[in-house]
């Protein structure tokens, strides 16, 4: 059960990985015709395109759920396993202490191996200290405006109004990322392995407790 349920993880985090880079492709693309567009003057054509870009945005998750619904549909089929079996053992054994403990384990090995695998992955040319630093920076004052926004919006909300707060940063975030690799080359990927790699996430973490202690 414990092999089961960790190739179901599995495959869905690689399937994961295959399709946010295929979603991205995509949205970039959409979202330089768009650009293209409107420097020509075609604001009509260039809004098309946009909602475009909206609808492939917000169906990747749809498209994730899809893929974990075949995925789970092919690998019962290939075991000989009824859905419905499946999750009632799941239930029975989520009350097991060591069977959790050695899903979580092999859960860890799993995500290890993935981080492993991305750390080997070259930065791109030109994603230096200085440039990463900058651009974490822009994003970061995005999504500190997002959240003044979304406090705003909380009001509006108590009043009748309704957003998904998680939903609307993420958006806007994988958005910048779009904008930014049009402007640089870089993808949102290739900037989170270049905190990892420049140690800026551990100097911003040393800077902000050195803050706290002088406090």
């Amino acid at each position: 059960m414990v092999q089961l349920h960790t190739l179901l993880y599995k495959y869905k985090k690689y399937a994961t990985e295959i399709i946010e880079d295929a979603n991205t492709c995509q949205r970039v693309a959409l979202m330089k015709q768009a650009d293209d567009l409107t420097l020509i003057g075609d604001t009509a054509n260039s809004k098309k395109v946009m909602v475009e870009y909206d609808v492939v945005l917000k169906g990747e998750e749809r498209d994730l759920e899809e893929f974990t619904i075949l995925m789970q549909d092919t690998v019962f089929d290939y075991f000989n396993i009824i859905v419905k079996e499946y999750y009632m053992a799941v239930d029975k054994w989520g009350q097991d202490k060591d069977y959790v403990s050695a899903v979580k384990l092999e859960y860890e090995k799993i995500d290890k191996e993935l981080e492993a695998q991305d750390d080997e992955e070259p930065l791109p040319e030109g994603l230096v200290k200085e440039i990463a630093n900058q651009l974490l920076k822009e994003k970061e004052m995005l999504l500190t405006n997002i959240y003044t926004e979304l406090s705003k919006m909380n009001q509006m909300e108590q009043a009748g109004g309704k957003f998904n707060f998680e939903q609307t940063v993420m958006l806007n975030k994988v958005m910048f990322e779009d904008k930014m690799y049009l402007k640089t080359g870089f993808s949102g990927k290739d900037l989170l392995r270049a905190i990892k790699r420049f140690g800026i996430a551990d100097e911003r973490m040393k800077e902000a407790k050195e803050i706290e202690d002088r406090e």
